[in-house]
């Protein structure tokens, strides 16, 4: 059986950056990374780790993307590998015409790296439902503006809170990284935009709403 684990994206370590100065072992790591051979994983900043102890079920695949948490047993990064989590990988596409409001989702955390738009966040589902829940990204870009904005959207069935009683319903939660690199030509500058649904109330009654948050105070490069 794999284990898992929660991915607290606010932890993310760039181990790149790390200081280990006198300290040879680092414990309770996590990190996003890509398996480059069945020993060694890379994260986003070029950082090599060497895998010299699997405590997982080692079932992870060259050339994929994810979620780590380990510990840092020396100076060359050599770790053990406590857990693992695959990301979900989506590119976004065009906004064209109206998006519909969909099921509600939270934000945890985000980060940008690697090309990718980070993101870990919850939802609900009914209880025993085995409805595949979806999740995709869509964009608008205004160049006039300088503005990304960015689309999260949720096919939950409507499975949330706005219409069943929470008695119903789980809270659950996943990892995406959305594909921002190519999206926009090289060099580009946008400040990004998210929009999510979220739950609300109007006069006493749960509604959804689309909600805006700027991601960053500066803009960022393409």
């Amino acid at each position: 059986m794999k284990k898992y684990i929660l991915p607290l994206l606010a932890c993310l370590l760039a181990a790149s950056a790390c200081e280990l100065k006198d300290e040879y072992y680092v414990k309770n790591i996590q990190d996003i990374v890509t398996a480059v051979s069945k020993t060694e994983l890379q994260n986003d900043y070029g950082t090599v780790y060497t895998v010299t102890v699997d405590n997982t079920d080692g079932a992870w695949k060259k050339d994929v993307r994810y979620l780590i948490s380990f510990d840092i047993t020396n100076r060359q990064y050599d770790i053990d590998l406590n857990a693992y989590k695959e990301c979900n990988l989506v590119t976004p596409s065009p906004l064209a015409g109206e998006l519909p409001l969909g099921d509600p989702v939270a934000i945890e955390s985000q980060t940008i790296s690697g090309g990718y738009f980070n993101v870990f966040f919850s939802y609900y589902k009914k209880k025993d439902s085995s409805y595949p829940h979806r999740f995709s990204m869509h964009f608008v870009d205004d160049s006039e503006k300088g503005i990304l904005e960015l689309y999260l959207t949720h096919d939950g069935n409507g499975e949330n809170p706005a219409f069943l009683d929470k008695e119903e319903l789980e809270l659950t939660s996943d990892l995406y990284c959305f594909h921002l690199a190519g999206l926009l030509p090289e060099g580009t500058y946008r400040t990004l935009w998210l929009y999510i649904d979220e739950v609300d109330q109007e006069e006493g009654v749960k509604v959804i709403k689309r909600n805006g948050y700027r991601l960053y105070d500066q803009s960022i490069i393409f």
